[in-house]
């Protein structure tokens, strides 16, 4: 057998933990510029006059599509980390729109529901390759 050369050798639950981390912040810096840049724009800005926002919260979903993101990022290669990656994007997205239309009138726009699924789409996507990316530069994953 051969030895793999790797610079950190971790356990195939210990390669859990720091997937979620890079996964978690590569889609807090993703959201925090896709914020920034829609609200100047208008497109969450019904949203946003009428609520304070409390981004705590937000840490709920993040941390839940980071877990996707690094469970379904076991030993996979750059295209099935995209794949992946989409689908919990599509999912995650689809699930927060779905809600927030059936029970806030403001968010009952086509434009918001598609920008925002097609976003979390993107997002979840370059955060699932981008982790997947650096775990194998890091530890041969």
């Amino acid at each position: 057998m051969q030895a793999e050369l790797s610079l950190i050798a971790l356990t195939d639950a210990e390669k859990k933990i720091p997937q979620f981390i890079l996964g978690l912040l590569s889609l807090l810096v993703l959201d925090a510029v896709w914020l920034s840049v829609t609200t100047r724009v208008g497109l969450y800005e019904a949203a946003f006059n009428k609520r304070e926002v409390r981004a705590w919260y937000g840490l709920i979903a993040w941390a839940s599509l980071a877990f996707g993101i690094s469970i379904l990022n076991y030993k996979s290669n750059w295209y099935r980390a995209t794949l992946w990656g989409s689908c919990v994007g599509l999912i995650g997205y689809g699930t927060f729109n779905g809600t927030e239309a059936a029970i806030r009138s403001d968010w009952r726009k086509a434009k918001v529901i598609a920008a925002d699924m097609c976003w979390g789409t993107f997002a979840c996507s370059v955060a699932s390759v981008s982790t997947n990316r650096i775990m194998q530069a890091v530890c041969a994953c």
